[in-house]
Parts: C-alpha cells; structure tokens; sequence
C-alpha cells in the first residue's frame, strides 16, 4: 500500500493544527489527518468558535 500525498492545501488554519501530509486510514482517523480537517472546513466548524466544536470533531474523525 503506497502513501499519497493529500490533495488538502491548508490555507486558514485557526485552531493552529499540525496537519500531517499523509492519511493514515486508521478508524478513528487521527486529528491531524488532512481528511478530518477537510470534513470540519465543510461542516463549517472552523468560521464560528462555538462549543460545539468537539462534537464536530468527534464526528469528523468517526465517519
């Protein structure tokens, strides 16, 4: 099974995340995982600071 590299350019970052270049595909996926930050960019979780931001991420890492 080779890596690829991501096709996720990360261009705002406002929790300061370390965004590795490669998925891993292991369930959950990690935090770092440029597919998780991809599905909390289109979930809108990262433009509003609200307390409902663990949730989304609880969620965008068991999908």
């Amino acid at each position: 099974m080779s890596k690829r590299k991501s096709r996720v350019k990360v261009t705002h970052n406002p929790l300061g995340m370390k965004i590795k270049s490669t998925c891993c595909r292991k369930t959950p996926r990690c935090v770092g995982c440029p597919v998780v930050y991809t599905r909390l960019l289109k979930s809108g979780a990262l433009e509003s600071d609200d307390a409902d931001l663990p949730r989304r991420l609880k969620e965008a890492r068991r999908k």
